[in-house]
């Protein structure tokens, strides 16, 4: 794995969305502490619908907003880690099986079944022309009773180790990279920013008891899934707030900047007929003239609201129901700016058979949290969501990787590439 951490010692989170691109340093004290030294927040310039689309304005923007929290933390960084926000993102649970006939179950075995995981994540990225971000082990499963720890020595029919795998286009990734590295920085890690949403936003409680994480962005749509401390479900939703900003915008004849004002100011996910008292004048593009002021109400606006909603919540209930987890849900948390439209929650509950839904903001916030300022912190979600998962996954068996022997078997050599991907 290549270095995480800076020579300073300091985490550098980078997340690139289609509207703002944000940077967040911080510096593990101790096991239980964190301490934020600095931020960056900046218009995303190269980005279309969550993809890159100008590698050089991508640049720009991520040497602008690095060298903004670089300034604030009175540091220099070369290494940082990236969230993933590409539309073709997917998660899939595999398994493999081997029957054992009653026979003694070995480390030699587990290691086999561990060796045929790793060859087809290889073989399947490899033939559709995608990457791995992440592969999580999930369970083994010993005659029908899963379990966390590999059953060696035990006797049994059938063991199944589950995994999660999550992939998207390899383009993607390598346009991405690019960006980050004429920008002078290396790429340490990248990580899936539905993932993170949720690491950044989840109780304890609720990473265990079922909950399902919508991360409604500008661009596209992160959905993941937690229960019993793992991860089952990370993909995104190629439809954004951006979609509706860009319906109004045809509906009406509008420039876009007036049309996303509009949404914000006057957008409803429910609608009742008292909207229809509520006038909305603006202009068409291009033309001034009081004469050609274009009339509409709330009650209109919403209708247009509603109909491109209704079609992201049926893609989110496709994703429930393929991957049959409704059963699961104990608890729906929002994230993301699109999800502060008025209505979202309470449409998204009804269409989600009452489902409770709340807000999501960062639980995971470390010490010094006053370099952020309150009405913008939940904009560095994803941000949180990497320190977090850095100090608790990726540096948590830093010091042995670094000091310790290279693995002398084949089990840890397996397990090594499960920790570095």
């Amino acid at each position: 794995m290549k270095n995480i951490l800076n020579k300073n010692g300091i985490i550098c989170a980078l997340d690139i969305g289609t509207y703002t691109t944000k940077c967040l340093l911080a510096r593990q004290i101790s096991n239980d502490k964190i301490v934020l030294l600095g931020h960056g927040i900046c218009k995303t310039n190269g980005m279309n619908k969550s993809e890159v689309s100008n590698s050089e304005l991508l640049t720009e923007t991520i040497k602008k907003v690095v060298e903004t929290a670089e300034k604030q933390a009175n540091e220099k960084i070369e290494n940082v880690i990236v969230s993933v926000g590409s539309s073709e993102m997917k998660s899939t649970i595999e398994h493999e099986d081997k029957i054992f006939n009653n026979q003694m179950i070995t480390k030699q075995d587990i290691s086999r079944l561990q060796n045929k995981i790793v060859n087809r994540v290889q073989n399947e990225n490899e033939k559709n022309n995608e990457i791995n971000i992440h592969t999580f082990f999930v369970c083994y499963d010993l005659d029908g009773n899963a379990r966390q720890n590999a059953p060696i020595n035990l006797f049994g029919e059938k063991l199944s180790m589950y995994y999660n795998s999550i992939f998207t286009k390899k383009f993607f990734v390598q346009n991405l990279k690019t960006s980050v590295e004429t920008s002078l920085l290396n790429t340490s890690k990248f990580v899936a920013a539905p993932l993170m949403a949720g690491l950044a936003s989840l109780k304890k409680e609720e990473l265990e008891n079922g909950t399902l994480v919508i991360d409604f962005g500008a661009g596209s749509t992160g959905i993941s899934f937690f229960q019993e401390n793992q991860n089952y479900v990370c993909e995104k939703i190629n439809f954004g707030s951006a979609d509706i900003t860009e319906r109004i915008k045809r509906e009406l004849k509008i420039n876009r900047q007036d049309a996303e004002n509009i949404k914000i100011k006057y957008g409803s996910c429910l609608n009742n007929q008292s909207y229809r008292d509520i006038e909305i004048k603006v202009y068409p593009v291009g033309i001034k003239d009081n004469n050609s002021l274009i009339t509409k109400t709330k009650y209109d606006i919403s209708e247009i609201i509603i109909s491109e909603i209704d079609i992201l919540f049926n893609k989110i209930k496709k994703i429930i129901d393929d991957r049959e987890i409704q059963a699961n849900i104990s608890e729906i948390v929002l994230v993301g700016n699109g999800c502060l439209l008025e209505g979202f929650r309470e449409r998204l509950s009804l269409f989600l058979e009452n489902q409770n839904c709340r807000f999501g903001e960062p639980v995971h916030i470390p010490c010094g949290q006053k370099v952020i300022d309150s009405k913008i912190k939940n904009s560095f979600m994803n941000c949180f969501g990497i320190i977090y998962y850095t100090t608790h996954e990726l540096l948590k068996n830093e010091p042995t990787k670094k000091s310790g022997p290279k693995p002398n078997n084949r089990l840890q050599k397996i397990w090594q590439f499960f920790s570095n991907i």
